[in-house]
């Protein structure tokens, strides 16, 4: 927690019931770096005895047994199929609470409840032939292909997908949320709280869930996430173990980090919140934002001559309050008030 953040919880601690810091949503992702350039790639067909004139063949194949086998799994969901999903821009989450709803799916469910498949861009290597040299090439190149993504119910973890490309070098995701995981912490270590959504408005134990809650950053990431491929779906690794892909270098390519501030009252809440969104839209400046961010300023604290990214800060008004935003290119940090939240 930053000096700042303790600084700010000490000169409010009377209006303050408790603080909860820690993951909110991050996606990792699984890649083959021995097969993630061309060279690699041609090291891996030398090893299976594959011409560069055969590969497309060659990988249809391997993607027709994937198709296959993830069928399979999704006949034994309580969907009972794989559900197509016409647009990238369409929220699966969405789709997959419809689909629980639609085959009555019960709340205590754990297991595999629901797999989507959906056209989504990758990066791939296809095949060219150089007109000049008279040889075939392999180039790495953006195409589309078709994504599963296996929508799951962890009992430690609680909800959480796995994204899985169909087409080789068959990249993956997983895509979890700390908070998830800490409700499941809480319950079983039989401490009560009150949540909505993504943010815990009361524990009973705020000391012993932030204990909870530090304990997620001492996991042993990549074990856990082979091991739920592996469990959620041992014929895709099989697969791999076929073409002799090594395992996954795991990396946190997105992370959310969120703190929760629970005020005693709405009332206390709705005394400082404006004075912090007044703060933090005229007080603070691209500079303050941008070394917020860890970027780059010169040494005398200014905006660098070369820098061309935007950096942004707005304001909207939405359902679970008012947000603040901060932005630099694709790192952003936010703020809201959630004055209508239910007490213990």
């Amino acid at each position: 927690m930053s000096h700042a953040v303790q600084t700010f919880l000490q000169r409010h601690q009377a209006d303050i019931d408790g603080v909860l810091s820690g993951f909110d949503r991050v996606r990792f992702r699984g890649t083959r770096r021995a097969v993630s350039f061309p060279k690699g790639v041609m090291g891996l067909l030398w090893v299976l005895q594959v011409l560069l004139k055969n590969l497309a063949q060659f990988l249809q194949g391997h993607t027709k047994q994937l198709k296959s086998v993830t069928e399979e799994l999704a006949a034994r969901t309580p969907v009972g199929q794989v559900h197509y999903v016409n647009s990238s821009t369409q929220s699966k989450e969405e789709v997959v609470a419809r689909l629980v709803r639609q085959h009555q799916v019960p709340d205590d469910f754990v297991g595999l409840v629901a797999v989507l498949s959906c056209v989504e861009p990758c990066r791939t290597f296809s095949v060219y032939r150089n007109s000049a040299q008279k040889k075939l090439e392999l180039r790495s190149m953006f195409r589309k292909c078709l994504h599963y993504y296996l929508y799951i119910r962890h009992p430690q973890l609680g909800r959480l997908h796995i994204r899985i490309q169909s087409w080789f070098p068959f990249q993956v995701q997983v895509c979890m949320n700390g908070r998830e995981w800490l409700a499941k912490q809480m319950d079983a270590a039989g401490i009560a709280y009150v949540r909505q959504d993504n943010t815990f408005g009361w524990v009973a134990d705020f000391a012993a869930a932030q204990t909870l809650f530090d304990a997620q950053m001492r996991t042993p990431w990549a074990e856990m996430l082979s091991g739920l491929l592996r469990e959620y779906h041992p014929e895709f690794v099989h697969l791999l173990e076929q073409l002799q892909l090594p395992e996954p270098y795991w990396t946190a390519e997105q992370t959310e980090w969120a703190t929760d501030v629970s005020f005693r009252s709405a009332e206390a809440l709705a005394r400082l919140y404006p004075r912090l969104v007044r703060h933090a839209v005229q007080g603070l400046g691209c500079a303050d934002t941008m070394r917020f961010l860890q970027q780059k300023l010169t040494k005398s604290g200014t905006i660098p001559g070369q820098f061309r990214k935007e950096v942004v800060t707005d304001v909207k008004v939405r359902p679970e309050g008012m947000r603040v935003k901060h932005r630099v290119g694709a790192n952003s940090v936010k703020m809201y008030d959630k004055p209508g939240f239910p007490k213990k």
